[in-house]
């Protein structure tokens, strides 16, 4: 009996200590983070352009084509100067001789010989107002020029 009075004074201490005792509470907290976020824009018109111009030839004779691409890019060089381009932006770009070769029959048999001179000479214009771009073609579409690229951005 003294067993079970200490068992019955132990439970009843139990239900009224046991609630007003702080036992804690377990929470689940986020860890600290800051956070940012942003945009921007920048918007730029091109300031910037080139064009590449060139010419070509064609002749029996290697130097007679040279001689007629060296004088076409000279008169649109001096064309482009004209514009208002400055030496420093007008710059070589590629130089090509190239021999082609004719193809022939000869009783029968097909056969190939030399055939006529073909050089061809570029260069790359940098037009630094290109509010002039259009104008600028136009004159390369007029100059002689036989290859015109551009104006790229």
């Amino acid at each position: 009996m003294k067993k079970i009075m200490t068992v019955a004074i132990v439970v009843l201490l139990g239900i009224y200590l046991l609630p007003k005792m702080d036992w804690g509470k377990m929470r689940w907290q986020p860890t600290e983070s800051v956070t940012v976020s942003g945009e921007a824009k920048t918007v730029l018109k091109n300031q910037i352009s080139s064009f590449t111009a060139g010419v070509d030839a064609v002749a029996d004779k290697k130097d007679d084509a040279a001689k007629e691409v060296n004088s076409k890019m000279e008169a649109l060089i001096k064309a482009v100067k004209g514009f208002g381009i400055k030496a420093e932006d007008v710059k070589t770009q590629s130089l090509s001789y190239y021999q082609s070769e004719e193809s022939y029959w000869d009783n029968g048999v097909q056969k190939s010989r030399k055939g006529q001179w073909r050089v061809s000479s570029s260069v790359e214009i940098t037009l630094r107002e290109v509010d002039r771009a259009s104008a600028l073609a136009d004159l390369l579409a007029g100059s002689g020029a036989t290859n015109v690229y551009g104006p790229n951005f």
